[in-house]
C-alpha cells in the first residue's frame, strides 16, 4: 500500500532527499531535526520499525556526505535508532548499536559536553538491555564505566549516573550477591542529591525499596523495616506506587518472621491509605496486604476474620479489570460463590 504523502514515514523521507541540497548549516540542522520529530511521531503512534527505517535512511545519508559538524547529530540519530530497536523487543542489536556510539564517541569525535552527554545516556541504555536480556555481568561492566565517568561528565548527565548506580545494584542482584546489591543500593541512595527534585525522590524511593526487600531476604528485617517505614512516613510522596510498596513489603516480611498482629496492623494501615486508589499500580499492593492479613489470621487460628477479610478483599477489588490484582481475588471469589462478571457489572443482579 502506498504511503500517503503527508504520512510522516514519507516527510522525513523526503526532508532526507532535500538534504542534499541544503547548503547552510542551520538550514541542514533544520532538515535534521525534522526527521527526527517524524521519526519520534512513528514511534508514538506504534511505528516503530517505520522509525527504524527513517534512522537507518538519516544514518545512510550521513555515511555518504561525511561533515565533520555532524558528530553530534550522528549521535543522537544512533540514541534514537536504538530505542526503536528497544521498542520492537531487538535487545541484542539495540546494545550492539549503543556498543557503536560509545566507540565513536571515544575514538571518532572530538569530545563535547553534548557528545559526553550521549554517551552517558548509550552506557545507561545499555546498562539496562543487557539487565532485560539478563546478561549481568556484562550490565555490571557497563554501569561500572558509566559511573567512573561521574566526575567528568556534564552536569546534565548526572541522572544517567544516577541510573547505573541503580542498575549496578540489580545486576549484582541478578549474579546473586545479594549482600554486594544491598551494599550497592546503599551507595546509590547515598550519591543521590538532596532536594525537592521529584526525579531524585522517585529514584530515592525505588531505591530504598529494593535495598529493603534485599535485607529482609537477608534475614535483616529489623533494618529493612526501618527503610520501608521510612516510606510509609511519607505524606506526599513522589511515587505513591513505592510507599505502598513499603507497606505490602512490610506486612509481608513481619508475617513470614511470625510477627503476626504487627503484620495486620500494617496490612489495615495500607488498605485505609492505599484502598481507595484509583491507580492499579498502587492499588495491587493494598490488595496484596489483605491476602497477607487472611493468612496471618488464619494462622493464629481466626477463620471467621479470615473470611470476613476475604470477603471485604472481593467486595473491595472484585470489579478491577488489573490481571495482578485478578489473581489476588479470584480465588476468594470462587469460594465465597461472588461471580467476577457480577461484581464488575452490578446491574446483572
Amino acid at each position: 500500500m502506498a504511503t500517503p504523502d503527508n504520512d510522516d514515514l514519507a516527510v522525513g523521507e523526503a526532508l532526507i532527499e532535500e538534504l542534499a541540497s541544503v547548503a547552510d548549516t542551520t538550514e541542514s540542522y533544520d532538515a535534521v531535526s525534522g526527521v527526527w520529530k517524524c521519526g519520534e511521531s512513528l514511534s508514538a503512534a506504534g511505528r516503530s520499525d517505520d522509525a527504524l527505517q527513517l534512522y537507518d535512511r538519516l544514518l545512510a545519508w550521513f555515511h555518504e556526505h561525511d561533515r565533520a559538524e555532524s558528530a553530534e547529530q550522528i549521535a543522537y540519530t544512533m540514541l534514537e535508532r536504538a530505542a526503536a530497536l528497544r521498542s520492537l523487543d531487538r535487545l541484542p542489536e539495540s546494545v550492539a548499536q549503543y556498543d557503536d556510539l560509545i566507540r565513536r564517541c571515544r575514538t571518532d569525535w572530538s569530545p563535547s559536553p553534548t557528545l559526553q552527554d550521549y554517551m552517558a545516556n548509550a552506557l545507561s541504555w545499555k546498562g539496562y538491555s543487557l539487565l532485560l536480556l539478563k546478561r549481568w555481568l556484562e550490565a555490571l561492566v557497563s554501569c561500572d564505566e558509566l559511573i567512573a565517568l561521574d566526575a567528568t561528565l556534564p552536569r546534565e548527565s548526572r541522572d544517567w549516573v544516577i541510573n547505573a548506580r541503580n542498575n549496578r545494584g540489580t545486576a549484582l542482584e541478578g549474579l546473586g550477591d545479594k549482600v554486594g546489591a544491598a551494599d550497592a543500593f546503599a551507595a546509590a541512595l547515598s550519591a543521590l542529591p538532596t532536594g525537592d527534585d521529584p526525579v531524585y525522590q522517585r529514584a530515592s524511593q525505588e531505591m530504598r525499596i529494593r535495598r529493603g526487600r534485599i535485607l529482609a531476604d537477608l534475614g535483616e528485617t529489623a533494618e529493612a523495616c526501618a527503610l520501608f517505614d521510612s516510606l510509609i512516613a511519607i505524606a506526599d510522596p513522589a511515587s505513591p506506587e513505592d510507599i505502598a510498596a513499603a507497606y505490602y513489603e512490610k506486612a509481608y516480611y513481619l508475617a513470614k518472621g511470625g510477627e503476626l498482629e504487627a503484620a495486620i496492623d500494617v496490612a489495615e494501615a495500607s488498605v485505609q491509605r492505599f484502598g481507595p486508589a484509583d491507580d492499579p499500580r498502587v492499588r495491587i499492593y493494598a490488595a496484596g496486604c489483605l491476602q497477607t492479613k487472611i493468612s496471618a489470621l488464619k494462622r493464629l487460628g481466626r477463620d471467621t476474620a479470615a473470611a470476613l477479610t476475604a470477603d471485604q478483599l472481593v467486595e473491595r477489588f472484585g470489579a478491577d479489570l488489573d490481571p495482578g490484582i485478578e489473581k489476588i481475588v479470584a480465588r476468594h471469589a470462587h469460594r465465597l460463590g461472588r461471580s467476577r462478571s457480577r461484581l464488575r457489572f452490578r446491574g446483572l443482579g
